[in-house]
């Protein structure tokens, strides 16, 4: 069963040649799905601020360029898309066969037994079309959530990753990703991590992503309070008290 891999991004480093490292190990026949550029601020991320039309600055379009010729790599670049919904539906555009669809975001990362569990999963319940998942959810190198259902791992919406997919079939939303006739027969979260399947998550891992967040998303001073968690000396702690927009009950230990 051939597995596309779809991974959006603008200035990825220092995850994206963690992931070609670990596809390239896959006893599975995969394709990764490279959609660089900047989202305009439209559709289901009209929220967000504006971003100037640009390329990465931080070695993520030097990478791309330098895997580009590899035979199982494709990448698809604007300096501005019309949203992220554009951005993930670029390569549905063009794939010709069916297979699965793994959606791995440049700060998500997996490891090579739990990508061929994934297809695995998909083998053996063919009547399965999408799989949703928990992940370790990081607010520094080494702080994560703890808590399950709040924030960074609610069970309503997050984490649709993994979807059988079939030529004409596109997303009609990212925030959360949606593809039409794949939100009944699931393989729900308790079926996921039981097989092992929780991601890495580096969301807010460096304080890059959070300076970038803090502008993209409008979180107001996001990295002076990101710093203030970096010292926090008592754990677990409740995020809500360090990082203002999380308003559930969320707690993080660190590692």
């Amino acid at each position: 069963m051939k597995l596309h891999i779809l991974t959006i991004v603008l200035d990825g480093m220092p995850w994206l040649p963690s992931h070609l490292a670990v596809f390239n190990t896959l006893n599975v026949d995969w394709h990764w799905h490279i959609v660089e550029g900047v989202a305009a601020n439209t559709h289901c991320t009209k929220w967000c601020r504006t971003l100037l039309p640009r390329l990465s600055v931080d070695g993520t379009t030097e990478f791309l360029d330098d895997i580009s010729a590899h035979k199982r790599v494709t990448i698809y670049r604007k300096e501005q898309w019309d949203g992220k919904i554009e951005m993930v539906n670029a390569p549905l555009k063009v794939i010709q066969e069916p297979g699965l669809l793994w959606e791995m975001d440049a700060d998500e990362l997996w490891t090579k037994a739990q990508i061929e569990t994934g297809v695995n999963l998909f083998i053996a319940n063919p009547n399965r079309q999408l799989a949703q998942f928990k992940c370790r959810y990081y607010f520094g190198p080494d702080i994560v959530i703890t808590s399950d259902n709040t924030y960074g791992n609610h069970h309503d919406y997050e984490w649709y990753r993994l979807w059988r997919w079939t030529p004409g079939q596109l997303f009609t939303t990212h925030e959360p990703p949606r593809l039409p006739g794949s939100t009944e027969h699931k393989i729900p979260i308790a079926d996921t991590e039981k097989a092992g399947l929780v991601f890495e998550h580096y969301a807010y891992a460096t304080p890059e992503a959070v300076s970038f967040k803090e502008y993209y998303y409008g979180y107001t001073n996001a990295l002076e309070n990101w710093h203030k968690l970096q010292e926090n000396k008592k754990w677990p702690a409740r995020l809500g008290e360090f990082i203002p927009w999380i308003k559930d009950e969320a707690t993080a230990s660190r590692l």
